[in-house]
């Protein structure tokens, strides 16, 4: 199947070859990082898009949608995200604010860049229908957390058990990277010394410090 159409100057046409996939046509090819983001759309159900990370002659990780603006925003993240892990790759950054995981289900892979607020929606993505609190790490889908690429997040990922789910993975990452500095620096004064050994330890001395943030703060205010 040809797609043509005419350059701005009218002279010449212009002709790509579409290439089909899995039944999709691919309509849309983002390269980036030695790799192509695509996009694909069904031969015979208009309404059903698909992604994938191409490599060479395969096709990985393909996430699956019926919403065409859902699919375009899921190839513009992806695109995204190899465009930030290049800059991070390339730069020599004193602090990390996040750690990653990867989740599969049968041909289906996805990169989950804790915290997110899309944790729901990449589970989705992927076919996972499951509620985030219900995918355990040691569960039916595989998952793998990446090794740190600092202390401070390397001991975080290892207060982890194999049976807390990628909700309280989301969570404990929250607690770490979107709370006040102070918290910060008090959970990195306690991970340096083991002294959690589960997430619900961490959380409890997140919010105890928190109130006391808050109370100090409000002492001020008189």
């Amino acid at each position: 199947m040809q797609a043509g159409w005419k350059s701005c100057s009218d002279k010449e046409e212009i002709k790509m070859d579409w290439k089909m996939h899995d039944g999709y046509w691919i309509t849309a090819v983002l390269p980036v990082n030695g790799k192509e983001m695509m996009f694909g759309v069904h031969q015979e159900k208009g309404s059903h898009f698909a992604t994938w990370e191409h490599r060479g002659e395969e096709f990985l990780w393909a996430h699956y949608f019926t919403d065409m603006t859902k699919a375009i925003e899921d190839l513009c993240k992806r695109t995204l995200h190899e465009i930030e892990f290049m800059r991070k790759k390339g730069a020599d950054l004193e602090s990390v604010n996040s750690f990653t995981g990867f989740i599969k289900n049968d041909r289906n892979r996805a990169v989950i860049e804790f915290p997110t607020n899309e944790l729901q929606d990449i589970l989705e993505s992927i076919g996972i229908m499951e509620g985030a609190g219900a995918v355990c790490l040691s569960g039916q889908y595989p998952i793998e957390l990446e090794p740190a690429r600092d202390k401070f997040a390397d001991a975080l990922i290892h207060v982890l058990g194999s049976c807390d789910s990628l909700h309280t993975v989301n969570e404990l990452a929250k607690a770490a990277y979107h709370s006040d500095y102070r918290v910060y620096l008090m959970l990195e004064e306690n991970l340096k010394q083991g002294v959690y050994h589960s997430p619900e330890q961490l959380f409890k001395d997140v919010e105890e410090k928190k109130e006391q943030i808050r109370q100090a703060s409000k002492g001020k205010k008189r």
